[in-house]
């Protein structure tokens, strides 16, 4: 008899138990529903807060398209600045590159003279001893 009391109340703990343990997870997964809901709700609110703003306060959206705008506007003119700067340093290497080919013309130049006088010395000095040697045998006969 004790026995079968033991067993008994060993049975009713156990059923307990598990009824306690399907509770929990009912209760739990009403818990979880019952959050997601109510984050649901926040996130409705916050956007309809933020429409309701927008209508009674337009001048908020106003002025974060006008800062949008200055803000465009300084980089485009930073953008400028530089496409300037970099016209500028175009247009000295420009002149650095004229003026160095100008100098290598005229090297070439004084060059081209001095081979020009270096031959006309060989030729005048040619001409000069055949009229020697004109001369001598001038002389000779």
């Amino acid at each position: 008899y004790r026995e079968r009391i033991d067993q008994r109340k060993e049975r009713k703990a156990l059923c307990k138990r598990v009824v306690e343990r399907m509770l929990q997870a009912r209760l739990a997964a009403a818990f979880d529903h019952f959050h997601e809901a109510v984050e649901g709700m926040a996130r409705q609110r916050a956007r309809v807060t933020a429409v309701i703003g927008r209508w009674t306060q337009p001048w908020v959206s106003l002025c974060f398209e006008s800062w949008l705008e200055v803000t465009d506007e300084a980089r485009q003119a930073r953008a400028a600045e530089g496409l300037e700067e970099v016209q500028a340093e175009l247009t000295a290497e420009a002149e650095r590159q004229k003026e160095y080919a100008e100098r290598y013309i005229e090297l070439r130049k004084e060059q081209s003279r001095k081979v020009i006088k270096r031959m006309f010395h060989i030729q005048l000095a040619t001409a000069f001893d055949s009229y020697r040697e004109r001369i001598d045998q001038g002389k000779e006969r």
